[in-house]
């Protein structure tokens, strides 16, 4: 009697360790897949906000190699001066790539319907640049 009640406590102790170490694994993989690469609209929020917030640095390190040699330099993220913008619920994702919605609002006063351009790499989205159409 004694021993079945061994086992079944060993049993259970097993299948507790089991569940945790799978609900550990499944976390971490929901982790590095989908919460610590963000998603396009973070990333394109995050971009235009620090260009709001004039931190000019910091947006340019949010773009791809390709968008800083579009650009040219950190510098030149300043021409426009960008006052305020607001998503336009135009988003798009197609594997690596995504276009984001926004309406950006200069110093000028001149206001713009664009897309942010965006691309994966290495599992984290950065912006690429910037389009008229999606």
């Amino acid at each position: 009697m004694n021993n079945k009640k061994t086992i079944i406590i060993v049993v259970v102790i097993v299948v507790l360790c089991c569940c945790l170490v799978a609900a550990g694994v499944g976390g971490y993989l929901i982790y590095t897949n989908f919460i610590a690469k963000g998603n396009p609209s973070d990333v394109a929020s995050q971009f235009l906000t620090d260009l709001v917030n004039k931190d000019y640095q910091a947006a340019w390190n949010l773009m791809t190699p390709g968008g800083q040699t579009e650009v040219g330099s950190v510098d030149k993220l300043a021409v426009g001066e960008l006052t305020s913008w607001s998503f336009t619920n135009n988003v798009s994702i197609v594997n690596d790539t995504a276009t984001v919605g926004v309406k950006i609002k200069m110093l000028s006063g001149g206001e713009e319907d664009t897309y942010c351009r965006l691309k994966q790499l290495n599992g984290v989205w950065k912006v690429d640049g910037f389009q008229s159409s999606p």
